[in-house]
């Protein structure tokens, strides 16, 4: 949003309500206000009209005053004075849309117009002094006016709790409206703390407050308590049972549904107790295998059982965050995308030390995924929601870009148009990912850095200059100590022992058509796909139904390149004559990525890359592909040779000696026979 250009609008920052951050504290003498012009998408005519709403709508922001709003502390000179605190140009004149306001610093307006006849809910005293309140409107033409509240803290009035006393009104019946029906805002407009209509363009009705996370739905939202602001301060304080019940009725294409889950979940995974320590980076071995399975014999070999109590809330909290990653919202905006990309954060908990024993335990499980499954699961999200992020054509231009560091996890994106990265030329031919520099300021992340490259390239320019690029890299701390270690039999020997001997990266690039594209659907299919992340050959037929989408060919003549540093530093070389060396030898290196389209739900599989340099230290690969890759290594031990019986000595002496006799008699004869 931007100022409405009255004066010079110097917002100042303020503290938000819990979990959100910094807010906006507007004043009205300086006529301070907030504006968010033509802000409709395609195809949407609700938000200008609520004529046009088939399904109804929703609005919510968090409002704080900095005078008593009470009937016990009404301020008589206020008389007849009007705070806007929200407004899309609506009143009960005919003017269509939703206006929210204060009446003489007591009452609470809110009017919804759609044109030929209006809705009016009034409460009184509703706002205490330095105290958030979010205020909720739900509207649709069949059930009517909705307005709900919600306070931060509860207010002791008497022997109760001002949260015992909220008010909430609805309005049902409708007024017609005095002299016919008016044009609404073109081009559509909603105001924060100000108000203007069609007939009377000037911006007025400056309210005194802070304000913080305006959000508006083209539906009434079913549930209130995931749609006051997105967000519940009390939603993880019932526990994982309590937050699993709210999982189970929640709607994740609306984004704020799914951003108050994902702060919820969040809140119930991480701890203050939690390990900091530093991985040695050493991941499990496996034990040479028949040629009928590939995977690493006992995951529980070096971990202990979870109590089961323990492991039933963290299947539970696998169960939420799967519920949310498997849906991406629609419409996903830069105001809401922060708070989404919470995601990452409840992610990293759980790929955490903390939560290592239970993963494991999860590998036990038959046709189990464990961290593989919620790793995947996670990065497709990460990605659809960088995709879906609905950009204006000046982001679009100059990108938007998104940095995630956290404890287990560090998550870069970016969302470009083609035409502009062509035009930037060598510089910016590359995306990569990790950012180094700033991962050694981590003292979790004190260790070589991997790192990996991919270049926009991979995506025909010819033919789609004008489609957007969304690319996320993830790099992972933990991973590769709870992943499962499954791989494939056909090339790799399964006599030889094997382990993950890098940290893993997970590369991931999706497009987005134009507006005006209609893609080609051919007779008797009925494949809809625009992502590639770690397909195999089975979606060669998806990647022909979309012309701009990376395809095998692009990535084998543009491949991801990766330099990925080694775990086990006892696979160095070492000079061999030397007693006191670790008697170990490495056998061979491979560039490996997590085949989703092998086995039950995945292998390790070397197909499509290729080692471009191995040293002591790291390994370069060449991938034609893209998805979650690491290096895997082969080793054997030494053979030994058993000891030799005393007996066996002192014949083979007493042979050297014989034999040594032999040849001295055998010169005395030649020479005389001479």
């Amino acid at each position: 949003m931007t100022d409405s250009g009255n004066k010079d609008n110097n917002i100042a920052k303020v503290e938000g309500p819990t979990g959100f951050g910094t807010a906006i504290s507007l004043d009205p003498i300086d006529e301070q206000c907030r504006v968010h012009r033509d802000y409709t998408h395609k195809f949407d005519n609700c938000s200008r009209n609520p004529a046009e709403c088939e399904d109804g709508f929703s609005i919510s922001v968090w409002y704080k005053t900095y005078y008593e709003s009470t009937a016990e502390t009404h301020n008589t000179d206020a008389t007849g004075k009007k705070q806007t605190l929200f407004s899309t140009g609506g009143d009960a004149e005919g003017h269509p849309g939703v206006h929210a306001y204060l009446e003489d610093d007591l009452e609470l307006n809110v009017v919804v117009c759609n044109g030929t006849h209006f809705w009016h809910s009034l409460l009184i005293g509703v706002f205490f002094e330095n105290s958030w309140t979010n205020l909720g409107v739900k509207w649709s033409d069949s059930e009517g006016l909705e307005v709900y509240l919600k306070h931060t803290s509860p207010v002791i009035l008497g022997n109760k709790t001002y949260s015992d006393l909220i008010p909430k009104a609805k309005t049902t019946a409708p007024e017609p409206v005095p002299g016919g029906a008016k044009t609404p805002l073109d081009p559509s407009e909603i105001m924060l703390g100000c108000h203007k209509d069609s007939d009377n363009p000037t911006y007025r009705q400056f309210a005194e407050g802070a304000f913080d996370e305006l959000a508006t739905w083209t539906r009434v939202v079913e549930d209130p308590i995931m749609f006051l602001g997105g967000y519940s301060e009390t939603l993880g304080e019932g526990g994982i049972e309590s937050l699993k019940e709210t999982a189970d009725t929640a709607n994740y294409k609306d984004a704020e549904t799914s951003a108050a889950m994902l702060n919820a979940l969040n809140s119930v995974s991480s701890s203050e107790e939690e390990e900091d320590e530093v991985d040695d980076g050493v991941a499990p071995t496996s034990s040479p295998t028949s040629a009928t399975s590939g995977t690493q014999p006992s995951p529980t070999a070096t971990s202990s059982a979870p109590p089961p109590e323990d492991q039933k809330d963290f299947k539970d909290m696998l169960k939420i965050l799967s519920g949310v990653t498997s849906t991406v919202p629609d419409n996903v905006l830069t105001s809401n995308i922060e708070r989404l990309m919470v995601v990452v954060k409840s992610t990293s908990n759980m790929l955490g030390p903390k939560y290592k024993d239970n993963f494991l335990a999860e590998l036990q499980e038959s046709d189990n995924p464990g961290a593989a499954g919620v790793l995947s699961q996670v990065n497709t999200f990460t990605l659809g929601l960088v995709t879906n992020l609905e950009l204006t054509p000046n982001q679009t231009r100059d990108g938007y870009t998104i940095n995630k560091d956290m404890r287990n996890i560090k998550l870069q994106g970016w969302k470009r148009d083609l035409d502009t990265l062509r035009d930037e030329g060598e510089a910016k031919r590359y995306w990569q990912a990790p950012d180094c520099d700033k991962i050694e300021e981590d003292p979790l992340w004190s260790f070589e850095c991997s790192r990996v490259a991919v270049t926009h390239e991979i995506i025909p320019w010819e033919e789609c200059g004008n489609w957007t690029v969304s690319t996320v890299i993830t790099a992972n701390r933990n991973y590769h100590n709870i992943a499962p270690f499954k791989y494939n039999l056909g090339r790799l020997n399964p006599a030889l022992p094997k382990m993950l001997d890098s940290r893993t990266i997970d590369v991931r690039v999706d497009v987005s058509p134009p507006d005006d594209y209609v893609p080609e659907v051919e007779e008797k299919s009925d494949v809809v796909s625009f992502t590639m992340g770690e397909e195999d050959d089975a979606n060669e037929k998806e990647e022909k139904k979309s012309p701009c989408h990376p395809t095998k060919q692009s990535l084998m003549d543009k491949p991801v390149r990766l330099k990925l540093y080694h775990l086990n530093k006892n696979l160095r070389r070492k000079i061999l004559f030397h007693q006191d060396e670790e008697n170990k030898q490495m056998v061979a290196r491979h560039c490996v990525f997590w085949n989703v389209a092998l086995g039950d739900y995945g292998e390790w599989d070397p197909a499509g890359c290729k080692i471009v340099d191995t040293t002591d230290t790291y390994t370069r690969c060449a991938c034609a592909r893209l998805g979650t890759f690491a290096v895997l290594t082969e080793k054997v031990e030494p053979k030994i040779v058993p000891e030799e019986e005393i007996w066996l000595t002192m014949m083979r002496y007493a042979g050297y000696v014989l034999s040594f006799l032999f040849i001295i008699a055998y010169i005395i004869i030649v020479i005389v026979s001479k």
